[in-house]
């Protein structure tokens, strides 16, 4: 996997499980043995990165290679061990009888509700959606939402979601 992105003029290469870096001192920002490493310095275990899923791990590098050097690698360190994510992205809500509640009411997007189920076995997940309509298709959710426990389906673009999920649903009045 490998990214690049523009931050302020400087370029970031980011790079997963790199082995041999060229154009040393471009900004290359990748996983190695489960260290982040801007070029061929290691910054800090990637254990430490309280966020799930690999697009979020991603994200972090991407903010490490924008704001390295220039920021102590201290003070970044704090921030990515810290961070807990935005509110009601893959938030744990809470666990009660051996059940975890996750808010990820924030995922307006077909796309954005794929990559939180991916973060959780779907075998398990009861997924509640719905809401206002984008104009968008919701056709990559038919393979998403297969093996999904239950699904609950609301909200003014329920019946077009509906069409795309052929598990087990209920829908509310």
């Amino acid at each position: 996997l490998s990214t690049t992105s523009q931050f302020n003029s400087k370029k970031v290469y980011i790079i997963n499980n790199c082995e041999k870096l060229i154009g040393e001192g471009r900004g290359f920002v990748y996983i190695k043995d489960s260290y982040a490493y801007y070029n061929k310095k290691r910054l800090f275990p990637i254990n430490i990165v309280k966020l799930k899923g690999k697009h979020n791990l991603l994200n972090v590098l991407a903010a490490v290679g924008a704001t390295y050097p220039y920021v102590e690698i201290e003070k970044i360190i704090d921030t990515v061990s810290h961070f807990c994510g935005v509110e009601h992205r893959s938030t744990e809500v809470e666990k009660l009888n051996g059940v975890t509640f996750i808010d990820s009411s924030v995922d307006s997007t077909p796309a954005r509700t794929i990559t939180t189920l991916g973060l959780f076995p779907r075998e398990k997940s009861i997924l509640i959606l719905g809401g206002q309509d984008k104009g968008l298709s919701y056709a990559p959710l038919k393979n998403a939402l297969t093996g999904v426990k239950l699904s609950v389906i609301f909200g003014i673009n329920k019946e077009k979601i509906q069409k795309f999920n052929s598990y087990r649903t209920r829908k509310p009045n």
